[in-house]
């Protein structure tokens, strides 16, 4: 029992690097997307009035990252701790499964958008896979969610019967 609590928090700790890095990663970018922003419409002219609902979708998406980095460390810090099957796990993979949600509804919004100023845009084919993606993300933590409500009635039964 001992090794697989090993086990665990040395995979704890990795995961929480790889988030740490990928919150980092965000942050930044979120930070240097205004003047890149900017740069890129000053070299594209013409679709430079699109400059600011993208911007504005871009940031929201990436806040919301973030927000799901930062409830994934709370995710992993209950496992790590052993309390999983709990009520605050279930509410953080549910939050976490609306946050991909938001992101998903963020670049559909988004294809409809470009598909409305520019035509043929390979953005739009980027857009749908990260939409995508978001969405099977948002079912897969909604499962996660499931299945801890469900594991958190187990252990309330066997601890009813003990």
């Amino acid at each position: 029992m001992k090794s697989i609590q090993k086990q665990l928090k040395l995979l704890g700790v990795i995961v929480a690097v790889s988030l740490l890095a990928l919150f980092s990663i965000t942050a930044l970018i979120m930070v240097y997307l205004p003047k890149l922003s900017l740069e890129v419409a000053k070299m594209y002219t013409a679709e430079a009035h699109m400059r600011v609902p993208v911007l504005i979708q871009s940031e929201l998406a990436m806040g919301l990252f973030l927000v799901i980095c930062l409830l994934g460390l709370n995710v992993l810090r209950l496992v790590v701790k052993g309390e999983m099957y709990s009520n605050a796990s279930a509410k953080t993979l549910l939050f976490i499964a609306l946050c991909f949600l938001g992101i998903g509804i963020l670049q559909l919004v988004f294809i409809f958008y470009i598909r409305s100023q520019v035509g043929g845009s390979i953005t739009n084919i980027y857009s749908a896979l990260i939409a995508f993606g978001c969405v099977a993300a948002a079912a897969l933590f909604t499962l996660f969610n499931r299945l801890t409500v469900q594991g958190m009635h187990y252990k309330q039964d066997s601890e009813l019967t003990i």
